[in-house]
């Protein structure tokens, strides 16, 4: 959600530094786990220890999530 929010906003690093945590982080408390995929990103590893620190699972490739 945040990064369509970023992209309509001009989609600079501004408005990446403004948007990205206040929009997901809080988000994470409302999620189950968590797949990180890519390289590696400031901001992914914010949320990755958020989920870890909660007990929250963190998938790092999509072999790993369990199906539904």
């Amino acid at each position: 959600m945040a990064l369509q929010m970023i992209d309509a906003a001009g989609g600079t690093d501004a408005d990446y530094e403004a948007l990205m945590a206040p929009v997901s982080l809080p988000l994470i408390e409302r999620r189950d786990d968590c797949l990180t995929i890519g390289d590696a990103s400031k901001g992914a590893d914010v949320e990755v220890k958020l989920f870890e620190a909660t007990g929250k699972p963190v998938y790092r490739a999509v072999a790993q999530v369990p199906s539904s």
